[in-house]
């Protein structure tokens, strides 16, 4: 019997566009959450920058590891980048710690 990874496909036709939406969805409303955490001061800033540095060095490698074969895994790192950049300026005018 031949090994089956479910993570290399879906189990229904999924249209791109949905799926690229759905992305996006997700990483606007990831974002959203990072930042309520860290206004309700369940998360500091530092440590929700760190989660997304952690999320751009995983989507690096994997996107490294393509060798170039799509394009999809780079455009998710310059969101998160993107991401990361904005919790930045939170780090940066965060106030100092007592």
């Amino acid at each position: 019997m031949p090994d089956i990874d479910t993570n290399d496909r879906l189990p229904f036709p999924v249209d791109p566009l949905l799926a690229i939406a759905h992305g996006r969805a997700a990483l606007a409303l990831v974002e959203s959450l990072i930042h309520g955490l860290c206004e309700a001061g369940a998360l500091t800033t530092q440590q929700s920058l760190e989660i997304v540095e952690r999320a751009m060095d995983v989507q690096f490698d994997h996107a490294t590891e393509t060798d170039g074969v799509t394009t999809d895994l780079w455009k998710s790192h310059t969101i998160l980048s993107l991401i990361a950049q904005s919790i930045r300026i939170d780090v940066e005018n965060a106030p100092p710690a007592d």
